[in-house]
């Protein structure tokens, strides 16, 4: 698989605006399943061959949950989240929604504010290519974190990986939070409270010559192997 662009956070402060963000009966998480369709193109996806959470869970200790659900906004096991990657659009299904479905998971994940991918993310990540360039995912990030009271002022750029290994060394250097966050999603993983930032990173989807954002969300060593967990288009 071939790696080509990493985003991660560089700094912050605090702005203050209104919007409405998760409201939660307790800190704690209550989930329950909520079972749905069974989704042959997922099952048959390129990438069932890595590492990602099942999303399919609702928080019974948020007042909101069926609004955020309205909005694509699905729970996983881990305690992230992952929007519902909305269809493709334009001649030939060419404009993706990847991009935007990644700034909707990190928006919520830093701020709790559930954002549409389609109908708000589109606002600030489109450009006349197919997909959403780096630059375009750059600038529009920066724009949207300024936005909403309760979340810090993140910003994002952009790097270019030169090989695997420096791909590698970044993801884990930048998923390790260094920074404390107060509405900031905590991931439980074999019972172990985890705190991590998350990446987006475009890589080539497997198999193919199409290039795909996801967001990475952990990382897992197992037997000295080192996995990342993604999130993408639950």
């Amino acid at each position: 698989m071939k790696f080509f662009l990493i985003f991660f956070v560089i700094s912050k402060s605090y702005v203050f605006a209104q919007e409405q963000v998760e409201q939660r009966i307790s800190n704690l998480n209550a989930y329950s399943a909520n079972f749905e369709l069974f989704s042959y193109d997922k099952e048959m996806s390129q990438w069932n061959q890595y590492k990602s959470d099942d999303c399919y869970l609702r928080d019974q200790n948020v007042l909101n949950k069926n609004s955020l659900y309205a909005l694509g906004l699905r729970r996983c096991r881990d305690g992230s989240v992952s929007f519902i990657q909305p269809n493709s659009s334009g001649w030939n299904g060419w404009e993706g929604k990847c991009g935007q479905t990644a700034a909707s998971n990190v928006l919520f994940h830093y701020c709790r504010v559930a954002k549409d991918p389609k109908t708000y993310m589109d606002e600030y990540l489109s450009d006349l290519t197919p997909g959403v360039r780096p630059r375009t995912l750059e600038k529009g990030l920066n724009k949207v974190f300024k936005k909403f009271k309760y979340c810090e002022d993140i910003s994002f750029e952009k790097y270019y990986a030169r090989s695997e290994d420096d791909f590698i060394g970044k993801i884990k250097q930048r998923l390790r939070r260094l920074r404390s966050h107060p509405m900031m999603l905590t991931l439980i993983r074999n019972g172990e409270q985890r705190y991590r930032e998350p990446v987006i990173v475009l890589v080539q989807n497997p198999g193919t010559k199409y290039l795909h954002w996801v967001t990475i969300v952990d990382q897992v060593d197992d037997n000295r192997q080192c996995n990342f967990i993604i999130n993408h288009w639950d």
